[in-house]
């Protein structure tokens, strides 16, 4: 970095030696090195605000300012070098902020403005003299004049005050009205640039200035025959309305003949721009212009949302036509088969009933061939036993026809029987679950095995709990809330009662069938005197209890054939378990 710098302000300084001693045609050629320096560097690196640093120390812009006084006609590709010159001197004023600060922005910046405009001025006089007949002269010199209006406005971008300088200027005023096309357009491009950087330019104008550029604007936008230089206008016009919104109602009012001109160009390649010209002046004010465009957007959204909905309206018509066609199709086919259908189970039919009339036939002429035979005191026979025939399957038919036809009644009668069956064994159950119910005793009744004895013991047992914790004095909240917890255990002991019972019967009943077996037990028996109606008082009618019998019975007979040390482990497990249900026996 530092090698650069040191580089480029050799380069610099050099130059500056090189002008101090220089005649003045050759300055412009010296002076258009800088362009190097300054092109070396990006846009806003600090490499080029020291190069810029170091050329305003040695007023290197000053002295170009000057240069670009001279007559360039004199020398060799002149206006070229005065176009460079108006670059470098324009890059070197922006984004600069000098040490003498108020005389930069008040002295030199509008200076250097007027001399470009001068210089944008004589090279807008030599194109004009210029002959028509040399377009590349003449291409060339446009292209320095458009690289001259650029620096300008590249300059008052950076200093936006200086767009009113040159907005207001004479020269500037002079290229708007010139009669060149080209010329005429890059003014006006000047003029849109500053119209964006200042909002209301036009406000702070004199009125002089204001009718003097808006004249020249609309005359070239009415009476000129070049649509792009109209186009420019177009533009020109739009921006000034943009900036300064009050101009738009001035406008109106000077130039009232100014929409049905605007006509002449709907087919001039800015459509769009003019349109929108004629929406300003059609309304007569932004805000009514603004209501406009979007009553015309809303429009234009409307018309596109109903044509998509026509269009997905008829999307949906295509595709129900489709489906109606392919189920008319399809009913169709359906009808064409069952035609078919029909008609080829009445052709089988019809064929079935003339093979069965044949086959009738047959037996007939069969059966008039054996009567020729048979005698004939036996033909009347013959007949009789037919006739018995035909009477017994006439019988067997109808009287299946009459089975068949009561059938639906009896089915009728047999659903209503089972549904009866069903409907009694379930009002049984839950008449045998009512009586189960009052069978049970009330809640208040004490449970049974309260004997006379045994309530003394406990009136007694009472009676002395009382004496060893007796009441103390208590205030009623505490009294309040013994009695709610004594009524709630009693409305507890009351809900509970009846499982207390269940439970108690339960017992009761364990204990009995208990008693039962070991009295069965105890009386068993000898093996030897055993009988087949003893064995019926040791069987078990559950089926996992002789289940479980099986099983222990197959793995002692296992046992008896195994050794001895097999039945160590089976006595470890069984004191085990006895253990373990000695631990946990309930009393």
């Amino acid at each position: 970095m530092d090698s650069s710098k040191k580089s480029s302000d050799k380069r610099i300084i050099n130059v500056a030696a090189e002008i101090s001693d220089a005649a003045d045609n050759v300055v412009p050629r010296l002076l258009l090195k800088l362009k190097d320096v300054l092109e070396s560097f990006a846009a806003g690196s600090p490499q080029l605000m020291h190069a810029k640093e170091v050329m305003w120390q040695y007023e290197l812009p000053s002295v170009i300012s000057t240069t670009l006084k001279q007559d360039f006609n004199k020398i060799l590709n002149g206006w070229k070098s005065a176009a460079g010159l108006s670059d470098i001197l324009c890059q070197c004023c922006v984004g600069y902020d000098p040490p003498d600060g108020p005389k930069f922005n008040e002295v030199f910046l509008p200076a250097t403005t007027e001399t470009l405009l001068l210089l944008a001025m004589r090279i807008q006089t030599k194109y004009s003299k210029t002959s028509k007949l040399l377009d590349e002269t003449r291409a060339e010199i446009l292209s320095h004049f458009r690289t001259v209006l650029k620096s300008i406005s590249f300059l008052f971008s950076g200093h936006n005050f200086l767009c009113l300088q040159v907005v207001k200027s004479s020269c500037f005023l002079q290229m708007l009205m010139s009669d060149e096309v080209q010329i005429s357009i890059s003014a006006m491009n000047v003029l849109q640039s500053s119209n964006r950087l200042i909002s209301g330019l036009f406000g702070t104008l004199d009125e002089q200035v204001i009718h003097q550029i808006l004249d020249e604007l609309i005359y070239k936008l009415s009476a000129s025959s070049s649509a792009d230089l109209a186009g420019a206008s177009t533009r020109s016009v739009l921006s000034v309305c943009d900036s300064h919104s009050p101009m738009l109602l001035f406008i109106c009012n000077r130039y009232r003949g100014l929409r049905p001109l605007l006509n002449k160009w709907s087919d001039g390649g800015f459509i769009r721009d003019l349109k929108r010209l004629q929406y300003l002046l059609e309304a007569g004010s932004m805000q009514k212009a603004e209501n406009l465009k979007m009553s015309e957007a809303a429009s234009v959204i409307q018309a596109w949302w109903r044509s998509l909905s026509t269009r997905k309206k008829i999307k949906q018509a295509d595709r129900a036509i489709s489906r109606f066609q392919r189920s008319f199709r399809f009913r169709k086919g359906l009808e064409t088969q069952k035609r078919e259908d029909s008609r080829m189970q009445s052709e089988l039919e019809h064929m079935l009933l003339v093979q069965r009339t044949q086959h009738i036939r047959e037996l007939r002429s069969q059966e008039l061939k054996a009567l020729e035979i048979l005698p004939a005191g036996e033909v009347s026979k013959h007949f009789d036993r037919q006739q018995k025939t035909a009477a017994v399957k006439i019988q067997a038919l109808y009287r299946g026809y009459r089975t068949r036809r009561s059938m639906a009644s009896r089915r009728d009668v047999m659903q209503q029987s089972k549904a009866v069956v069903v409907i009694q064994r379930l009002v049984r159950r839950w008449l045998k679950r009512i009586e189960e119910k009052r069978k049970d005793p009330p809640c208040w009744q004490r449970p049974p095995g309260l004997t006379d004895q045994r309530r003394v013991e406990l009136l007694e047992e009472i009676k002395e709990r009382r004496e060893a914790h007796k009441i103390q004095a208590e205030t009623a909240e505490a009294r309040s809330e013994l009695h709610n917890r004594v009524q709630e255990m009693l409305k507890r002991n009351a809900t509970m009662c009846k499982q207390t019972r269940r439970r108690h019967q339960y017992r009761e009943a364990l204990l009995a069938q208990i008693e039962v077996d070991c009295k069965l037990m105890l009386d068993a028996p000898k093996l030897s005197d055993v009988k087949e109606d003893d064995l019926l008082n040791y069987v078990s009618h559950s089926v996992p209890i002789a289940t479980k019998a099986r099983q222990d019975h197959n793995r002692e007979m296992l046992l008896l054939n195994q050794p001895w040390w097999r039945k160590l482990g089976e006595e470890d497990e069984d004191i085990g378990e006895g253990k373990m249900a000695q631990d946990w026996r309930v009393f």
